[in-house]
């Protein structure tokens, strides 16, 4: 271990002491300064409010150290250790008695169960990846502002348009006056996951929402067990941890589960505060709930819930004596606005372009609460109280049954008459499309919660109102409120598109929880004796068990995007922290590489001659400068940049495809090739001097095309792409030697038989029609093709789509022809220089005495009968100088074998039973141009020597052969 080593494991040490240190620091807020009662709760309840109070308390303190560029991970850390042993005399383990114990071991197994199958979600494509973005650049920059992809945008911005917008990797926005980006969102969850971020680098960043949802489930539990016995408390508890929903945004890197865990703790401390008559319990939890705005910005809706609950509870406390008294309410709802002023303040420092979009409908909420809470402070003037008799316009029966009925109409419109009647298909903003399947939200939710939820919840929102209107009951009011609100606006209008692969994010914070929390009080508020009671008992359970197992297919074992970390560190350790990166990957893929570090990125095309231009122009002026610059692309690099050895590395990750309906159950796999070259001069896609060219299966550098979908692979591992039904192609340099003929390998055609033709230059050169099974398909480019500019090669085919085709396809692709691969080759080009061969037959290798290829575990090998002979055409222009056989075994213990090189011996010896790899230097006088190999050795059969069963007459048993030269 060097000494970095050991000063990065220090560091990390150090930083671990935030996580005890927020749990202690909401210990003592609770304690000594909010002074909350919480001895109605277990004890582990209290340790997972403890945390979400501090996870709450420490948003702005961290908001604060990050805009300062104070955010130090390890002083942050060094802080939990300091309260930590400054608390630990007072903390009494003890206590734990048996519930609660078994109830932190649940948690303990969400946290696992969770961590296990975590999405690796830094990719930034999406939200959660910007997340995970920030989050590393402020542990590595200890400041909020990320710095510049590139610094020369700031200074010549105009002069890199081009390159501008390409290089952002979403979710951030430019700000050059402060020579950075700002976050698209709230910090409020990526300042918790930078400090994770520091203790264990991307895994402790993953691990932290886990973490989270593991301690909201014993905030739900705990909720749930204020009007309900133990088993439907921990029933709900635990569908809420397992259902798909929550399953999902438990894995991954966004905000649902962080404002989830605040919101969830507000209730929890209203309930107690309004049941208990503990006023400070209640100003509190109307506190946390508004807090919640500081992580996601539709929690700004709390301004008019909370006003609205101010208001509902000033109108209902006239004939009840749990309701909080007036200044409680006022001091509440003061507290509530103090918090929304401070959250608005925040926005404007931290993501002013994202607020702004906001305002209008942020401010509407704002005032709107404001009317209420005005409305609220006259009603409850002693002139007018009690002389309106509101409470007893609501507080009746026939009310109660009004809005009972209301409610149970409006579910059975939503899941009968809304989905297929307008105007509910369309959205409004012409940017979601026509359809946006909003119409879907109530059947949608019971694909994630199932219908008897929904219904025991209709049933238990029923009770609860007959609770609150006609028994002046209050502390359910404010679940009640907030569930409702959220409900009506998000199943009215998600405001997500249609294909997002999950839309049910938005219900996570509160309106799935108020779903479950709304059906266990439904089913315990269920009279029935002792025997039905216990039979619908175990019927819950079991219900409720195989719901969950049905809905969570796949995803409960799905680990989604595994692999992005592994190849993200791989190329964060071969480009340096210093160099410049000039790239075309997706920005999924190169956001991560952005990390903070010191390492500047460009992002552009390069098949774009513009883009192309200035990249050269960039990397130069670099290079001037001392500057290493890279070229890090996922298209397969042709040209030999430099001497530096090109680094390849693929991944295969596998994610959910978008559905638009719920849930996503096809799971996608896609696959991509990242080749790393250091350069030292200008790009060159081409050099001029190539003689064969493949393409197709991947992209090229260099290569535009049209037509073709995303890389693919075979069974076997074999990349190829699916094409449309009209593909081209077209390579944008003049090549010194002109191409001759071409070769299409197609692993399947879609339509069988599909009409296919392939032009060059608009000359057709191809016209036949392609079987199912595909094939290799040959072709000659006739000399009358002008080739002096540039080539461009066309394929059209027959084309349809696998949902039309398969009944329980999903895929709307137009498919015409898997391509593996398209060959175009000089005269030269048809013949090899340094190749590997033997393991698979070739085209253009004719090949005797061997035996078809056999699998040997994940390998492929192949017998020779004794007189292996191989015919290859390698160039006039290449000197051949060392031959490689593998020979893996011999079918004899000792078996005399003689290399023969165009009738020249070049190697005679005796190879053992477990073979050898042979390297034959091959000297100038064997000459040049195609070879004639033949490798000979005695021969028996396996069965002669009672090996097993085979009669072939087999001699060595062969890998790779390789011919290496210049």
């Amino acid at each position: 271990m060097t000494f970095i080593d050991i000063q990065e494991s220090a560091l990390a040490i150090l930083a671990f002491g935030y996580l005890p240190g927020v749990f202690l620091a909401g210990r003592w807020l609770a304690i000594n300064i909010l002074k909350l009662n919480l001895a109605s709760l277990n004890p582990a309840s209290r340790l997972g409010l403890y945390f979400c109070v501090g996870a709450a308390s420490s948003i702005i303190p961290l908001f604060l150290l990050a805009l300062a560029g104070l955010y130090l991970p390890s002083g942050i850390g060094a802080a939990g250790w300091l309260a930590a042993l400054f608390q630990a005399r007072k903390l009494r383990v003890s206590q734990l008695h048996q519930p609660s114990a078994g109830l932190l071991g649940l948690a303990l197994t969400l946290f696992v169960f969770y961590g296990l199958f975590c999405s690796e979600s830094i990719q930034t494509g999406r939200d959660q990846g910007a997340y995970s973005l920030h989050a590393t650049n402020i542990a590595n920059t200890h400041s909020l502002l990320l710095p510049l992809p590139f610094e020369g945008f700031e200074e010549q911005r105009h002069k890199y348009q081009a390159l501008l917008h390409s290089s952002n990797p979403l979710g951030f926005n430019y700000d050059f006056e402060a020579s950075g980006m700002k976050g698209q969102f709230p910090p409020a969850l990526a300042l918790h996951l930078a400090q994770c971020y520091a203790i264990g680098g991307y895994a402790g960043l993953i691990l932290f929402v886990p973490f989270l949802a593991a301690i909201n489930f014993l905030v739900a539990y705990s909720l749930a067990r204020q009007f309900a016995a133990r088993h439907w408390a921990l029933l709900g508890a635990l569908f809420f941890a397992l259902n798909p929903a929550q399953l999902w945004n438990a894995r991954i890197t966004l905000s649902e589960i962080l404002a989830q865990s605040i919101i969830l703790t507000g209730l929890l401390l209203c309930h107690l505060g309004i049941r208990d008559r503990i006023n400070r319990n209640y100003v509190v939890g109307i506190a946390a709930i508004a807090a919640s705005c500081l992580v996601r910005i539709d929690c700004f809706l709390f301004a008019t819930i909370l006003a609205v609950l101010h208001l509902a509870s000033v109108i209902l406390s006239n004939s009840s004596e749990q309701s909080p008294d007036s200044s409680t309410k006022m001091r509440a709802s003061i507290a509530a606005y103090v918090i929304f002023g401070i959250g608005w303040i925040y926005y404007s420092i931290s993501t002013p372009n994202y607020f702004q979009e906001f305002v209008p409908i942020v401010s509407k909420f704002l005032l709107a609460g404001a009317a209420a809470i005005a409305a609220a402070a006259l009603l409850d003037h002693p002139k007018l109280k009690g002389k309106l008799q509101l409470d007893r316009l609501l507080g009746n029966k026939p009310a109660w049954i009004a809005c009972s009925v209301a409610v149970l109409a409006l579910v059975l419109y939503c899941i009968f008459l809304r989905p297929f009647n307008e105007p509910f298909a369309m959205f409004e903003e012409a940017h979601y499309g026509d359809r946006n399947f909003r119409e879907n939200s109530v059947i949608d939710l019971a694909e994630y919660i199932s219908y008897p939820v929904i219904g025991f919840a209709v049933l238990g929102f029923c009770f609860a109102l007959r609770q609150i209107l006609i028994k002046r009951k209050l502390e359910l009011l404010p679940l009640l409120l907030a569930w409702a609100a959220f409900s009506l606006a998000y199943l009215y209008d998600p405001r997500i598109s249609p294909d997002h692969i999950w839309r049910i994010r938005r219900f996570t914070p509160i309106v799935i929880p108020g779903f479950l929390l709304f059906a266990v009080y439904g089913l315990a508020s269920v009279r029935l004796p002792r025997r039905p009671a216990r039979a619908l008992n175990y019927a819950a359970w079991a219900l409720a068990a195989l719901f969950l197992a049905f809905a969570n297919k796949p995803i409960a074992f799905l680990t989604q995007y595994e692999g992005t970390i592994e190849i993200t560190r791989a190329l964060q350790a071969a480009i340096p922290n210093d160099a410049l990166v000039l790239t075309d990957l997706t920005r999924l893929f190169y956001g991560p590489l952005l990390d903070g570090k010191g390492r500047q990125l460009v992002r552009g095309d390069l098949s774009n001659k513009n883009h192309l231009a200035l990249f050269n122009e960039i990397g130069k002026q670099a290079a001037e400068d001392g500057q290493s610059v890279y070229l890090l692309t996922n298209a397969k690099a042709i040209s030999e940049f430099s001497d530096f050895k090109t680094l390849s590395f693929q991944k295969t990750w596998y994610s959910l495809r978008a559905a638009n309906r719920a849930p996503a159950t096809v799971i996608r796999e896609r696959t991509n090739a990242f080749h790393l070259a250091k350069i030292d001069g200008p790009i060159r896609p081409f050099s001029g001097k190539e003689t064969s060219l493949t393409f197709g299966a991947n992209k090229i550098v260099g290569i535009e095309e049209t037509g073709m979908y995303g890389q693919e692979r075979t069974g076997k591992g074999s990349p190829f792409r699916w094409s449309q039904q009209t593909a081209s192609f077209t390579l944008p340099t003049a090549f010194e030697s002109r191409f001759t003929s071409g070769r299409l390998k197609l692993y399947s055609s879609f339509v069988d038989q599909a009409p296919t033709q392939i032009r060059v230059n608009g000359h057709l050169v191809f016209d036949s029609e392609i079987p199912k099974k595909g094939g290799d398909f040959e072709f000659s480019i006739p000399p009358e093709i002008d080739q002096s500019e540039t080539i461009k090669l066309q394929i059209q085919s027959q084309a349809d789509q696998p949902s039309r085709v398969y009944p329980n396809s999903t895929d709307s692709r137009e498919l015409a022809l898997q391509i593996g691969g398209i060959t175009l080759s000089t005269e030269e080009g048809i013949a090899f220089g340094t190749i590997d061969f033997g393991i698979q037959p070739n085209l253009d290798i004719l090949e005797g005495g061997l035996y078809p290829p056999e699998a040997e575990g994940d390998e492929i090998r192949r017998w020779t009968d004794g007189q292996a002979v191989f015919q290859i055409p390698l160039r006039k222009s290449f000197t051949p100088k060392v031959l490689y056989i593998d020979i893996v075994k011999s079918v004899l213990s000792k078996n005399d074998v003689a290399i023969v090189w165009n009738g020249q011996s070049i190697f005679r010896g005796t190879v053992g039973s477990e073979g050898e790899t042979l390297k034959i230097p091959l000297v100038p006088s064997l000459g040049r141009g195609p070879v004639k190999l033949e490798i000979v050795s005695q021969t028996a059969s396996p069965q002669a020597l009672r090996i097993n069963e085979d009669t072939r007459e087999l001699g060595l048993r062969l890998a790779s052969l390789k011919i290496d030269g210049d």
